[in-house]
């Protein structure tokens, strides 16, 4: 695991500085700072100077060896890692209710195996207010330098077979510019893509080692000086211009990032102004803690504010900040040093530190899928507390088996409800819809046995059933699915001619948008609606069930939350207080019903086969909503009924009379 010596350059750790204290400072006052998050960026043009400047000398000198390179890695990257995740691990299990436990759950897996890019991507931006229920959040950032210290050695060391200087240099700024510009193009498309993912950010790594393989270039040390100005001017400007509104990454991160390079090309061989600025010793200190800095200090705020449940003082941040920087101090101490340097130095040891750094992570993870499959821990609690967390793990039973288009036509056996049904028979009732319609089967499945009815659930997540229609707002993939579910819809209602009832039901206003027909209407399955209207689509639907003898009946979105009461309520629960105080205004709860009930209304009005529902008039008052009733936690997140709250909310509904169809 020999490895070629590079002279220490102090000032990279004063930039370091520069960089980490952006961000701590964008993350406790944003307004001091809108663009901090700049930071991250500084940080990935300096971790692929001075990565690629280790690996380059190592090659070249015939020293390199990718094991001993990765065993580098998890001495410098894992051990302070691993002690932070355990302490947030415990710190959770102390403040986190089951919900945000549960997803803290997959965050550490995510973390620890290295995808939390991945992971995020798929989750909140990181710029939502979720964030502050993430501890883990800011370790999209630390995936990304990962998964590029496992690509870029092996890649370099293909790269520098070539003897020319500047081929290599060619190589990796063309790699540079192809980044680049899939970065700009994603930002259209993906933007949290764009943001998350290594492919879009690989360029700014890229700056770095394209510095790392220049040839040294000897500045009159005023050039150097000017040269270094203009790059902490850049970064400067970046950290006080940008937002989160702004249009990033891309071609707005690239200021800093070009204004980091100049940094630090101004420093090389030369004692620019720039660089004895930031080789002063207190800069130098927060740019050797800054890693273990960046660990803790998201964390410790996430704990603070959920906790809180509130926005955190400027005093109570300040506190924040200078406890992360001690912890940070401390973590560099005792845990970075002696492992990065160990004492004692042998071949085993190689072995012992990839196998241990190996295995905490992989414990950790392990750790995450159990917090996870234990639904974030609820045996916790006991009590009303501890029932109401249990109602909030479980939702429909049939999701996992009956959710999507590829089930509607499989599956019978789990995704028949009420009656069962004969091989040969038409089924009674269908439930179609998004999710907002699935969390309603154990509803209509209670009624459906109650009345003697066969009834099946068709429904496909982020797909409403405004059959025939494209939210044209919505990601390709989203539209392909749900031009599938409305084909596997229309050849469902073929297949069972004997249907009495259709039940529609959805997350309503968010069909509001822009709509465009699908192929079920351009191929026939549906006539054209008279306009690409929301109320135009739903009477179009409407017509074709009424033409077949089938009624509809529709349910109007339940009140959503943007965050569930869930901490005031255990609150109340806990000390005999009043629960109604954690309700939410009804105006808020549902926002934009307001827009589609009277548009359901109006086609009751027209049609003897339709009926509406509105759960809204069970489940809030004049002026505020509770996801509470009759002691029954109703919700399981936000926007879904768990279990307990669809059946109860059984004896509230009513539904319309079945008899025989009309000929």
């Amino acid at each position: 695991m020999k490895s070629s010596t590079q002279p220490y350059l102090p000032y990279i750790d004063g930039l370091r500085a520069f960089a980490v204290a952006s961000v701590v400072v964008y993350h406790a006052w944003p307004q001091l700072l809108p663009g901090g998050f700049i930071g991250v960026d500084v940080f990935f043009v300096i971790s692929g100077f001075l990565i690629t400047r280790l690996l380059a000398a190592d090659m070249r000198a015939g020293d390199f060896s990718y094991f001993g390179f990765l065993v580098r890695r998890i001495r410098r990257l894992a051990p302070a890692a691993a002690v932070c995740f355990v302490a947030v691990t415990v710190l959770g299990a102390m403040v986190f209710l089951p919900d945000a436990y549960e997803e803290f759950g997959r965050s550490l897996t995510a973390a620890s195996a290295m995808f939390a890019n991945f992971y995020f991507h798929g989750q909140a931006g990181y710029f939502s207010p979720p964030a502050y229920e993430m501890p883990l959040l800011h370790t999209w950032s630390l995936a990304v330098e990962d998964q590029f210290y496992l690509i870029w050695p092996l890649l370099l060391v293909s790269i520098l077979k070539f003897r020319s200087r500047y081929i290599p240099f060619a190589i990796v700024a063309g790699l540079g510019v192809v980044s680049f510009a899939h970065a700009e193009a994603s930002l259209s498309s993906d933007a949290d893509y764009a943001f998350y993912m290594l492919a879009p950010r690989a360029w700014e790594l890229l700056i770095g080692a394209l510095l790392a393989l220049a040839r040294p270039v000897s500045l009159r040390p005023v050039v150097a000086s000017g040269l270094s100005v203009l790059g902490m001017a850049m970064i400067v400007a970046s950290t006080l211009l940008l937002s989160r509104q702004s249009h990033f990454p891309g071609l707005n991160a690239a200021p800093a990032c070009i204004g980091t390079a100049l940094v630090i090309v101004s420093g090389l061989g030369q004692r620019s102004l720039g660089a004895r600025m930031l080789s002063w010793r207190p800069f130098v200190f927060v740019g050797l803690i800054s890693y273990s800095l960046y660990l803790w200090h998201w964390p410790l705020f996430t704990f603070a504010r959920y906790y809180a449940g509130r926005a955190l003082t400027d005093i109570e941040l300040s506190g924040l900040v200078v406890v992360s920087a001690l912890i940070a101090a401390l973590s560099w101490r005792y845990v970075e040093t002696p492992f990065r340097r160990p004492r004692i130095r042998h071949k085993n040891n190689a072995r012992a530190a990839m196998a241990s750094g190996v295995a905490a992570m992989a414990l950790l993870a392990t750790s995450g899928v159990i917090i996870r499959e234990l639904d974030g821990v609820p045996m916790r609690f006991s009590g009303p507390v501890g029932q109401m967390f249990s109602d909030m793990s479980y939702g429909n039973p049939m999701r996992h088996q009956c959710d999507g288009f590829e089930n509607i036509s499989r599956n019978d056996g789990e995704c028949n409800f009420g009656r069962r049904k004969a091989d040969d028979e038409s089924y009674d009732v269908a439930l179609f819809g998004d999710s907002n319609a699935d969390h309603f089967t154990p509803l209509i499945a209670d009624w459906a046995r109650d009345v003697g009815l066969a009834g099946r659930q068709a429904t496909q997540t982020q797909c409403g059933p405004v059959l025939g229609s494209i939210r044209t707002a919505l990601p390709s993939r989203i539209t392909s699915n749900c031009e599938r579910y409305h084909q596997a819809a229309f050849e469902f209602i073929d297949n069972n001619p004997g249907l009495k009832l259709v039940v529609l039901s959805a997350n309503w206003p968010t069909y509001l948008g822009a709509f465009a027909p699908n192929r079920v209407i351009t191929e026939g399955a549906l006539a054209m609606p008279e306009s690409n209207s929301f109320d135009a689509y739903m009477r179009n639907l409407v017509a074709f069930f009424a033409e077949r003898n089938i009624m509809v009946l529709i349910i109007e979105r339940i009140p959503h939350y943007d965050a569930l009461p869930v901490r005031c309520i255990v609150h109340s629960l806990e000390n005999d207080e009043n629960t109604t105080l954690c309700g939410l205004e009804r105006a808020r709860a549902t926002s934009g019903q307001n827009k589609t009930l009277p548009v359901f209304e109006a086609i009751a009005d027209d049609y003897d086969n339709v009926f509406v529902i509105d759960p809204t008039a069970v489940l809030c008052s004049t002026e505020l909503c509770l996801p509470l009733k009759n002691g029954v936690f109703l919700y399981r997140d936000g926007g879904h009924l768990n279990r307990a709250g669809a059946v109860l909310l059984r004896d509230y509904f009513q539904f319309p009379p079945i008899g025989e169809r009309p000929e």
